[in-house]
Order: C-alpha cells, then sequence, then structure tokens
C-alpha cells in the first residue's frame, strides 16, 4: 500500500486545507525570528542606511523624498522608510526592533501565501502539499535571514508572492475558470505595493513569472486578465499616489534630478550598466546551492519531476512554478551587478513546487520515494560530518573572528543530519523530515540568540562612535571620508562628509582639521593616501585609532584640540600598524564608485554620493 504521508488522509478525497499545521508552523518560525529583536545593533551596508532615512523622514516631517544625512536618496523607493518610521513611533525609536520588524512581519505573509500556492496548484488538494511548502521556506537559509535583517526585500518578496498567487486564481489558471476581475485587480494593486517597496520589479517578476511559467506549462497565456485597463490603472493610481506628488515637490525644489535618478539611472540605467555588485552571469545560477539549503537538496528530484507520468493538471502547477523561478533567476542574471538576495521573492514558489513534487512521491509511496531518500542521505552526509569536526574548529574560527559560541550549533546541525539519514532508509519518511525542520529551527533559534549577539562587536558601527567619544573631548564634531550610513545613524546628527575624489570638499575639511577647533575625521584605510595629500605638511599626528567593522578597516584622526589629556585607550589598533596600512597602495574611488567597481555611476547618481 502506498504511504499516506505526513499527516493520514492525503488522497484525492482530503479537501480540507491544514490550517491549523500550517498557522503552527507559521508561528513557529516567527517565534525563532523574534529572538533576534534587540540583541545587535545595525550592521552595514543596507540596516543602518534605511534606519537613518525613517529617522531623517520622522525628525524633518520630509515624508515623500528620502534623505541620507540631508541628501536626497534615489536608490529606492519609501515603503520600507515608513514601515521603520511607524515602528518607531510605535516603540518611542528608531532601532534594531523597528528597522527589522517590517521584515520579520512580511515573513508569516509570505509563509501564508506559499502554503495557498501550494495548495490550490495541488489538483488532489493533498494536505502535506501546503505543510511541506510553509515548513520547506521556513528553514530555508536565506529566508530566514532575510526575516531578521532590516532590508526592503522580504516586504517585496510578501507583495510579489501574493500578486503571483491572485494572479493565478483571479484568471481562472487552477482550474480554467471565469476571470475573477477583483482578484486580478487585487494583485495589480499588490504590484504596485510592491513597486513602492523596490522599484518596477515589483511588477515585473510576478508578470513574467506567470507568463513563462503558463508557456512552459502549456496553458494559454493569460492575457484577457493582464490587459484589463482597470487593474492597470489600479497600478498606477498606488504608485502615483507617492510618486507625483514626490516628483512635484522635487522639481519646485530644484531637486529634478533626484526624480531622473529615481526612474531612469536607478532602474533603467542599472540595469543595462551596473556599478557595482559585478558577478559573472551563471552566478545566481550558484547561489541556491547554499542559500536556500537545506531544501535545495530535494531540487534535482522536483527538475525530474516535471516530466513525470501523472495527471497533465499536476505537471502544469508545478512547470507553472518552475517557470516563474526560471524567469526571476533569468532576468537578474541578466545584468552585470547581482546579489543573491535577489532571488527571494523566487524561494516561495521554488518550497510550493518543491513541496508539490513531494507531496505526490510520498503519497505514492514504493520507488517514487528514492527522492525523499537520496535528498536525506546527501544532506545527512553534509551535515553529520560538520557536526563531528566542530571541536577542533575553534582555531579557524578565532583566526577569521568569529565566536566559539558558533560552535554550539553543531548540535542541531548534527540532529538535522540525523534526520536525513533517518528519512533516507525509513519506510515512514515522516520522522526524518520533522527531525530536519524541528534541527533547522533549533539551528536558528541558536544562531539568533547566542551567534548574532557575540558577532555585534566586529559589525556594529556604534562600537567605534562610543570610542571616539571616550578619547575626545565632549561633544566633539566629527566628519567622515566617503559617508558610511552606520556611522551617520550611531552619530546622531548630520555629519560632515566629504567624496573620496572631491578635492574641494577634502581641501576644506583638512584646512579645519589643521585648525585650532577640536575635529575627528574617520575614513576607510583605503580613502587615506586621497586625504593625506591636502593636509600641510606634518598636521596629521598619530591616528587616534583604528579598528575594522566587517570587512573594512577603518581610521580616525583627530587634531589636539580633539583629544583628552587623559582616559581611557581605545584600544583599537596600534599607531605604528596604522601608519604602516597607510603607506600601502589604495586605489582612488572617485565619485559613488567602491573599491570593487569597474565602471563609475551616471552624472547625476555621483550628485548623490554621500547618501550612500
Amino acid at each position: 500500500m502506498p504511504e499516506s504521508g505526513l499527516v493520514a488522509g492525503s488522497s484525492q478525497a482530503a479537501a480540507r486545507f491544514p490550517l491549523a499545521a500550517v498557522t503552527t508552523i507559521i508561528l513557529l518560525a516567527l517565534g525563532v525570528g523574534s529572538l533576534s529583536l534587540g540583541r545587535r545593533d545595525l550592521w552595514p551596508p543596507d540596516e543602518p542606511k534605511y534606519a537613518l532615512v525613517a529617522r531623517e523622514m520622522s525628525e524633518t516631517g520630509e515624508w515623500l523624498i528620502p534623505h541620507v544625512n540631508g541628501v536626497p536618496y534615489p536608490d529606492k523607493p519609501p515603503l520600507m522608510f515608513w514601515a521603520i518610521a511607524a515602528f518607531g513611533l510605535l516603540l518611542g525609536r528608531i532601532d534594531q526592533p523597528a528597522a527589522v520588524l517590517p521584515s520579520l512581519l512580511s515573513a508569516p505573509i509570505v509563509l501564508a501565501a506559499t502554503a495557498r500556492l501550494a495548495w490550490r496548484l495541488d489538483p488532489q488538494r493533498r494536505r502535506a502539499s501546503p505543510m511541506i511548502a510553509t515548513a520547506a521556506l521556513a528553514i530555508s537559509f536565506q529566508f530566514m535571514n532575510q526575516s531578521v535583517v532590516g532590508q526592503l526585500d522580504m516586504l517585496l518578496c510578501a507583495a510579489t508572492t501574493w500578486s503571483f498567487l491572485l494572479l493565478i486564481e483571479g484568471t481562472g489558471w487552477t482550474e480554467n475558470g471565469p476571470l475573477r476581475s477583483r482578484l486580478v485587480v487585487g494583485a495589480f494593486a499588490l504590484m504596485g505595493v510592491a513597486t513602492l517597496a523596490k522599484g518596477p520589479v515589483g511588477l515585473l517578476l510576478p508578470l513574467g513569472g506567470v507568463l513563462l511559467g503558463s508557456w512552459l506549462a502549456g496553458r494559454k497565456l493569460p492575457w484577457r486578465g493582464f490587459l484589463r485597463p482597470g487593474a492597470w490603472l489600479v497600478y498606477a493610481a498606488v504608485v502615483a499616489a507617492w510618486l507625483a506628488p514626490a516628483a512635484a515637490q522635487a522639481w519646485r525644489a530644484g531637486q529634478g534630478e533626484w526624480t531622473v535618478a529615481l526612474l531612469f539611472e536607478q532602474t533603467i540605467v542599472r540595469y543595462a550598466r551596473s556599478w557595482h555588485h559585478h558577478r559573472p552571469f551563471w552566478y545566481l545560477f550558484a547561489v541556491p546551492l547554499y542559500d536556500f539549503l537545506p531544501v535545495v537538496l530535494a531540487l534535482p528530484a522536483a527538475l525530474s519531476g516535471l516530466f513525470a507520468n501523472d495527471a497533465p493538471a499536476a505537471r502544469a502547477g508545478r512547470r507553472l512554478l518552475a517557470g516563474a523561478c526560471l524567469f526571476t533567476l533569468v532576468f537578474f542574471s541578466i545584468p552585470a551587478g547581482k546579489r543573491g538576495l535577489y532571488l527571494l521573492p523566487a524561494y516561495p514558489w521554488a518550497a510550493a513546487w518543491i513541496a508539490l513534487d513531494l507531496a505526490r512521491r510520498i503519497s505514492d509511496g514504493g520507488r517514487s520515494l528514492w527522492a525523499v531518500r537520496a535528498a536525506g542521505l546527501t544532506l545527512g552526509a553534509l551535515l553529520l560530518p560538520l557536526a563531528l569536526v566542530a571541536p577542533w574548529l575553534g582555531a579557524l574560527l578565532d583566526e577569521q573572528q568569529i565566536p566559539r559560541a558558533a560552535l554550539g550549533l553543531a548540535v542541531p546541525l548534527g540532529l538535522a543530519g540525523g534526520g536525513g539519514l533517518i528519512a533516507g532508509p525509513a519506510r515512514r519518511v515522516a520522522p526524518g523530515l520533522l527531525a530536519i525542520a524541528a534541527s533547522m529551527g533549533a539551528f536558528y533559534a541558536g544562531a539568533f540568540a547566542l551567534v548574532l549577539p557575540a558577532l555585534n562587536p566586529r559589525n556594529s558601527a556604534r562600537v567605534v562612535l562610543e570610542q571616539i567619544a571616550a578619547a575626545t573631548v565632549p561633544n566633539c564634531p566629527g566628519a567622515m571620508i566617503d559617508f558610511r550610513a552606520q556611522f551617520g545613524f550611531y552619530y546622531g546628527k548630520r555629519m560632515r562628509a566629504a567624496a573620496p575624489g572631491d578635492g574641494p570638499a577634502l581641501a576644506a575639511l583638512a584646512e579645519q582639521l589643521a585648525a585650532a577647533r577640536p575635529l575627528w575625521v574617520l575614513c576607510q584605510q583605503e580613502h587615506l593616501q586621497d586625504f593625506v595629500p591636502y593636509l600641510p605638511s606634518g598636521a596629521l599626528a598619530e591616528p587616534l585609532l583604528t579598528r575594522r567593522v566587517g570587512h573594512k578597516r577603518y581610521v580616525v584622526h583627530a587634531n589636539e584640540a580633539a583629544r583628552r589629556r587623559a582616559g581611557p585607550d581605545p584600544g583599537a589598533g596600534s599607531p605604528r600598524s596604522t601608519r604602516d596600512d597607510a603607506r600601502r597602495p589604495a586605489s582612488r574611488a572617485g565619485g559613488a564608485a567602491c573599491s570593487s567597481c569597474s565602471r563609475a555611476p551616471p552624472r547625476s547618481a555621483r550628485r548623490f554620493r554621500s547618501a550612500s
């Protein structure tokens, strides 16, 4: 007899959505994610930048045009900034919880849409499909990571996943039924919300995913729903509700280039000629191999399942989801600039696709379970050796400045590997799958509660500013070369800034540092040589301190008027090592180009350089 699956009665006759089980999974994932709140500071590059934009909005009352350090910020629309500011108002201040809550509370919305998507695309209405889809997405690395990070991608993912689902239901895709205009209009409204989160990708990903997926599934393309004028008017209204008054205000204030940069250079130009995060074309094809662990181990079986000899309607649903994933992968692989987190909107579709395939195999039993067993054995082969060698990794962690508390995570990883081995040869795979999910949840709980706080001193700019305050006179003003938002956020007010290639600004800053008024200047080690030529001979004394934040080393110089005559040693590096580092060759970074880029951004984008 075929194995019944994760729950009894997962046959075609079972038509009740497993609401209690899915809700339990979602609440458990939310509880694990909440362990990260208040346990660390905001980490670069994006978290402090978005929080700084939100704080400036709250302080200045300028809600239409985002600003960073007083400079218009055209890189992103304002939805995430509004959300952070709203949570800051509720919590009384904008800090790490306020910055993370928009992502953390968006994650359950994504999980709910994923569960419903798997349910709607399973013609047999197997109760296991939405349960596996929800659990698979909840334990995947990048999804859980982004749920506890103050970035806008989880907001985007929530809107695109639900708009994709509503497009499927509204166009009658699942049952070849009639057009349900209200659902289609709701989908376009959510695509407008997604556009306010991250620009036109919020429109292109759901539409492109449905079109390519429908073509791969052999279904008629749903043009009758996509071309309804009312739906497009709703989308335009959602976007224009912010963009129209913001653009009008920018032109009245003489900041028209902000509108041009937002609409063209951060969209079309950035897509065609990316100026940072350069990667080869195949880069994103390799990203899921580690970002979507451990669920990616079931992907080979899901690929083979696209050609399985089962009901055409079942194959169509899986091919639809595979096509949506493929569209996202190819769309973000075309430009030269790529980041792994760009694939986050595709992971709910991938989780639903893999869940449909696994639920089918578990229901069929017999030889169909080879894929489940192979994935479980592979997981065990990967994780168990890591857990066993963990006690001997202490020296390596010390070398990489990673706290040894991370070794404690080997226990849940070992349990996950053991669960994989159980799921492999066992006749019933449910216990093994449940063990994997539970142990991965324990892994994330340990990472959020123990490892993130231990890593905070290495990644937080607040620690550097506290050391500067301890080594300088009270209320000493500061400045920065190549402004970084993580320092601007914890500085607490606008910071004087100069771009590395801005000669007049560097000269003015050097003149003030050489004067008698107190001042400290912070810059990356690589930009120090851009500043030194503008200083009078002998004006640059021993550095106040040097310290690494993340992967960057920063140097702080202060004039004699700024230094305390007595006080604690900032203890962040020896002066001699700082002088030696300063003599090393450093690449000049003109405009907004970073050290890893080969092309500078467009001219109007360089005008907003200090906002990055």
